[in-house]
């Protein structure tokens, strides 16, 4: 759980509603296939290339692609991708999901499972084409895990750094 906000992107969060919403779904829905269409590409593809404009490396959290992911990729072939998946323990996902939004911690599980729960999971699925890296929700705040990330993306310089060579004054918190 995050008790300091959510940081994703404000604009990220109501895409990705719309792109669910469009798709028939609800935010909390088991999807029985990924999304690959959407009638918001072409407003995906504008506030990327607007909001990011120059930047060469970018940071886009949503807990929302588990739904999405397929199509942002597709929008945003035309960029290098790299998908770096945080992994915790399947209640603390839950909790999260709960504080969030106020799914039930029933449904909340059955998510981590669909999404995140086996072996090989539909994250996996996903983020099969593009370079991928796997860390443990505690190694985040660990110095190697924060290396291993810096490390993964490509960023050279004082690791400290990092965050605000990458993320965007557009994330939020409450």
């Amino acid at each position: 759980w995050n008790p300091k906000g959510y940081f994703e992107h404000r604009e990220l969060v109501r895409l990705n509603k719309l792109i669910i919403k469009d798709a028939g779904l609800e935010e909390y829905a088991l999807i029985a296939q990924p999304i690959y269409h959407t009638r918001y590409e072409g407003e995906m593809l504008s506030w990327f290339n607007k909001t990011f404009q120059g930047r060469e490396k970018v940071v886009l959290k949503d807990p929302r692609f588990c739904f999405t992911f397929p199509v942002w990729s597709k929008v945003l072939s035309e960029h290098s991708l790299f998908c770096v998946t945080v992994w915790r323990h399947s209640l603390r996902h839950a909790r999260s999901l709960f504080c969030r939004g106020g799914a039930p911690t029933g449904i909340c599980l059955k998510l981590y499972e669909k999404y995140c729960g086996s072996r090989y999971s539909l994250i996996d699925e996903y983020v099969q084409k593009f370079p991928s890296l796997r860390l443990k929700h505690g190694e985040l705040i660990m110095s190697a895990g924060v290396a291993a990330l810096a490390s993964f993306v490509g960023f050279r310089g004082d690791i400290a750094s990092l965050w605000w060579d990458v993320c965007d004054i557009g994330l939020r918190s409450r």
